[in-house]
């Protein structure tokens, strides 16, 4: 267990340093005296708790201890760290009636993976320094039991601790001892997503499960979206939530999902894979989201407000410093009809997960909310032309010209899977532009436009559809 000690008083400090050293060893107790540098460590590294005294200087060559720098660092704990428990030190003469009140009724969480809550924020006095050293000897229990769990990790795979703890804090919840990880293809959000196998001591499997790992304030949206709106969907759609782990690994959480066990391939793969289930599959995603697409109803909106739900403003000022798009603001006031509703927000290769059967199961509901429901398929057809997981293999089978054919007229397309696939995301895709081809190209232009701002997608591709969407879209102003 690693444990920093933010404290000015040398003597008490060092004297605290070794007491901790001989529970959970020398090399894991490390010190900042001072305000500024408690918040840089709290910053840059992971640590299991922290004891801060309340009255200390802003820097280290200061000497104004004062109790506001010891707030301080409570708020850096809450900001930069607020899965980590604290321990407050105080040299005051505090009622033991009060301390223990503190300590009894502070706000608890599992902090440990046991689903037994502790003590998130702790007060001790400095005189009752045993007291705070048999607390920290049962975190370090604790620590231990967390220890002795095993992650096995795919090769190539590069898990940093923070999102390593929250896997070790999974497994312990589901009582297991080792947890197989592989990484699932995903997109550009700030959440690594999972797929794992929970194993107990005899070896057998006892839970599988996809597992999204990130800040927690992020995974905390996507879980009251999910509460919210992705109940509505059919059974089947989504995965049940098994937990959403909020304490215990710094700033970092994890939303975890039961899996089925026959989805093993995410969509991306399922491309390479099965590429003559392709078209029963668009058909099946449509199937999968038939209740948002029922909830749906019409609405004539700018270009300018249907590009404002995937680009702002501002990312669209930068982009046209870069590309030819002097056009766009004048292009931007046509306006289109859209079936509004609920839609995902970012249906990818990397955010369906696909049984041998051809069978799909959605995750990541972090982008969930109001718009043209028709993003969605927009989404699934075109993404693979620009995923950096998928762009590479696509764009050397398909040049622009073939995606023009395969959006317009994909029953032309030479090559029958992804004709199919392609046709089946236009029948969805027909259902939620109120008949309107111009609504459709300004679709296709909205979504190869936020394609620019990426350092990895093909530009030439991008740029390509986007000038192709213009003249159809131009066409109808005739």
């Amino acid at each position: 267990m690693k444990i920093l000690v933010i404290d000015d008083e040398d003597q008490f400090a060092g004297e605290l340093i070794s007491e901790l050293g001989e529970i959970v060893g020398s090399g894991n107790v490390m010190r900042a005296a001072s305000r500024d540098s408690a918040e840089r460590m709290i910053r840059e590294q992971f640590f299991d708790l922290f004891i801060v005294d309340l009255k200390i200087p802003p820097t280290d060559d200061s000497i104004d201890a004062n109790v506001s720098h010891g707030e301080a660092v409570f708020g850096y704990c809450r900001e930069l760290a607020q899965g980590t428990p604290i321990c407050f030190l105080t040299g005051s003469s505090t009622e033991p009636f009060v301390t223990r009140l503190l300590n009894e009724h502070s706000i608890a969480a599992d902090y440990w993976g046991t689903e037994a809550a502790h003590a998130g924020v702790k007060v001790y006095r400095k005189l009752d320094l045993a007291d705070l050293l048999a607390h920290v000897k049962q975190l370090q229990s604790l620590f231990e039991g967390l220890q002795n769990i095993e992650i096995r990790e795919a090769t190539g795979q590069s898990i940093s601790p923070d999102q390593k703890r929250v896997l070790k804090l999974f497994t312990r919840r589901m009582k297991g001892v080792v947890c197989e990880v592989t990484q699932l293809k995903g997109g550009m959000s700030d959440a690594s997503v999972y797929k794992l196998g929970v194993f107990n001591g005899a070896g057998r499997c006892t839970n599988q499960a996809v597992g999204r790992i990130g800040p927690v304030n992020s995974l905390a949206d996507e879980v009251r979206k999910f509460d919210t709106n992705v109940t509505a969907l059919g059974v089947g759609a989504f995965p049940t939530r098994i937990c959403f782990l909020t304490h215990g690994a710094k700033s970092t959480g994890g939303i975890f999902y039961r899996l089925a066990n026959e989805h093993v391939d995410c969509f991306a793969d399922f491309l390479v894979k099965c590429p003559e289930q392709l078209g029963v599959l668009s058909l099946k995603m449509r199937d999968l989201f038939e209740p948002w697409i029922d909830g749906g109803y019409q609405r004539r909106i700018a270009i300018s407000d249907l590009r404002r739900q995937l680009l702002e403003d501002k990312v669209l000022e930068s982009l046209m410093a870069s590309f030819p798009l002097e056009w766009i603001h004048a292009f931007e006031k046509i306006e289109v009809n859209v079936v509004w509703g609920k839609k995902h927000g970012d249906l990818h290769g990397g955010n369906i997960l696909v049984s041998p059967a051809g069978d799909p199961l959605v995750i990541d509901f972090g982008d969930v909310d109001d718009g043209a429901i028709a993003f969605d398929p927009i989404t699934l057809c075109l993404s693979p032309f620009f995923h950096p997981q998928t762009s590479e293999s696509m764009l050397g089978r398909f040049n622009a010209d073939d995606v023009i054919t395969l959006l317009v007229t994909p029953s032309e397309h030479r090559d029958k899977d992804f004709s199919e696939f392609f046709g089946g995301c236009k029948i969805w895709i027909d259902q939620l532009i109120c008949q309107s081809p111009r609504t459709y190209f300004a679709l296709i232009y909205c979504f190869c436009l936020r394609q620019l701002k990426y350092g990895d997608t093909d530009k030439n591709l991008a740029q390509a559809l986007i000038d192709f969407s213009k003249r159809e879209i131009d066409e109808t102003l005739t």
